[in-house]
């Protein structure tokens, strides 16, 4: 088996000594299986889908874990980069803070929650085209998205999500599966962490009847 692991700084493996200990290769290990890890420190969820796109054909399984639903990635003559509206203002990537001042000052946070619905959706769908197997999650609950007004705005779009690939979405996520476990420097769970995420990931493919 073939997995390809896509998502952000907690896929990624940030704050960790090792990151043969993410949790895409501790996952990896326990189904006997190749990973390709795919995980970004501050990607958000445009670079996932890409990621998606340009290769999942080559996998077995693609398992992922989408980022903040504000995360935006940006694109300029300058290059691209990531940007998290809200959030202190600034761009991920450290890169072009003007215009992320700019961006964050004027984004409309139902919008961006619509764009990231958009884009569960037609993942899913292209998977499944696909027959490629997949799992998602998140990397933290979406309640405050979910149970705000925006609910009532996007139940179109929340109608169209295959909540048996999503984990316990939108409740939880990686951050409440780790609730408690320790830290690094940067507020990333460190291995007991992974090896919990990596458990709630290979709980669930054995639920759907994946297990070799």
């Amino acid at each position: 088996m073939k997995i390809l692991a896509v998502g952000d700084s907690f896929t990624y493996g940030s704050d960790l000594e090792d990151r043969a200990n993410a949790w895409p290769c501790v996952l990896a290990k326990r189904l006997q299986a190749e990973v390709t890890n795919l995980g970004k420190a501050g990607g958000g969820n445009t670079q996932i889908v890409r990621n998606i796109v340009e290769r999942a054909t080559n996998y077995d399984l693609v398992v992922v874990g989408w980022s903040s639903p504000g995360r935006v990635e940006v694109g300029t003559m300058m290059g691209t980069f990531d940007v998290w509206p809200g959030w202190q203002g600034r761009p991920v990537d450290m890169f072009q803070p003007e215009f992320a001042k700019l961006i964050t000052a004027s984004h409309e946070p139902k919008y961006l929650f619509r764009q990231y619905l958009t884009n569960i959706i037609l993942t899913q769908h292209y998977l499944r085209s696909q027959n490629i197997r997949y799992l998602m999650s998140t990397t933290q609950g979406q309640t405050e998205y979910y149970y705000s007004t925006f609910k009532n705005t996007s139940q179109d779009l929340l109608d169209k999500i295959d909540y048996t690939r999503f984990i316990e979405w939108p409740e939880n996520g990686m951050a409440e599966w780790t609730f408690g476990l320790p830290k690094g420097a940067s507020s990333h769970f460190l291995d007991e962490g992974h090896q919990q995420v990596a458990e709630k990931f290979y709980e669930y493919i054995g639920n759907l009847g994946w297990l070799p």
